[in-house]
């Protein structure tokens, strides 16, 4: 096997992906040479953040959930790809979780998650890395109000701790909270509005860091179609370990929740991620239009 970070290991993995990739942006640009040119830009070193265009997308525009490899659902959940609700394009996911159930969630496996459970794959947020994550999220009215909130979505510990950063919903409206903040899931912002029964665009920044050098910024999409800035801390912890975190979303509930004994149903659609220089392209509201191209894979890969 290829040592992590040589070139034969980037050459190797560039191969792996090479089809799915080029697949995607010969649709776009019509052009098999060009496609293939600019697979080998790709960055695909471990630990370094791209510094433009999407490095990820889920859009489930495949029909299925093969662009999040990682579900995580009860037996009595269910994931399901749908053509109805949908933010943009063909399709979008439903999120089921049965009463009595805590959790439906689909997510984006971090490295020692994945190393754990024997996956080869892994996507990079580690200690340093700084992303912009644009997603979709449909609430319907009949979702049940909770007592401690239900999670969205969330960035989890690797070492089994909970959320570092999570999007909370009540049943009326959203929250922004962290773990890494005193007290446990602290709410560094509530009450925003959510629109019930129609999407919801998010946008959150995160430089992975400890010792108060991360940063978090969250914009939400208004009524007027525009994002506007709920929420900016600076000087903060993000990460509670060298490890970084993991990506999920979908309907996670405590356990001691009043609303776990009702039927809890979401929709997703349209992740996307920027590298630090995507902040104009995140904003810009790349969720109402075609996104550009990206790996619909896992970024980065081990191998020793």
């Amino acid at each position: 096997m290829w040592h992590k970070g040589s070139l034969g290991w980037q050459i190797g993995i560039i191969g792996r992906y090479r089809k799915r990739v080029t697949e995607r942006i010969n649709k776009l640009i019509g052009s098999r040479f060009f496609a293939g040119y600019l697979i080998l830009l790709i960055p695909l070193i471990h630990g370094s953040t791209p510094t433009s265009g999407p490095v990820f997308i889920a859009d489930f525009e495949e029909g299925n959930i093969s662009d999040m490899p990682g579900p995580q659902n009860s037996r009595r959940g269910k994931i399901e790809v749908v053509t109805t609700p949908v933010r943009a394009g063909r399709y979008a996911v439903k999120m089921y979780a049965a009463p009595g159930d805590k959790r439906t969630e689909l997510l984006l496996r971090g490295e020692q998650w994945a190393t754990n459970r024997g996956y080869d794959d892994w996507f990079d947020e580690s200690k340093g890395t700084e992303y912009y994550y644009t997603f979709s999220i449909y609430v319907p009215v009949d979702f049940p109000n909770l007592r401690r909130t239900a999670v969205l979505a969330q960035w989890h510990g690797q070492n089994g701790n909970s959320a570092t950063v999570a999007l909370r919903y009540d049943g009326d409206t959203f929250s922004i909270a962290s773990a890494t903040q005193a007290p446990q899931h602290h709410d560094l912002k509530t009450d925003i509005p959510a629109n019930k029964n129609g999407w919801n665009d998010f946008v959150f920044h995160v430089l992975w860091e400890r010792d108060n050098k991360g940063l978090l910024e969250v914009w939400r999409r208004n009524s007027a179609g525009h994002f506007v800035k709920e929420f900016e801390k600076f000087s903060v912890n993000t990460i509670d370990d060298q490890n970084g975190v993991y990506f999920k979303w979908g309907v996670y509930s405590s356990s001691d929740d009043k609303g776990l004994n009702k039927p809890r149903t979401v929709y997703l659609d349209n992740l996307i991620i920027w590298g630090p220089d995507g902040r104009q392209n995140a904003l810009d509201g790349v969720i109402d239009n075609d996104p550009p191209s990206a790996p619909r894979n896992l970024r980065v890969s081990t191998s020793s």
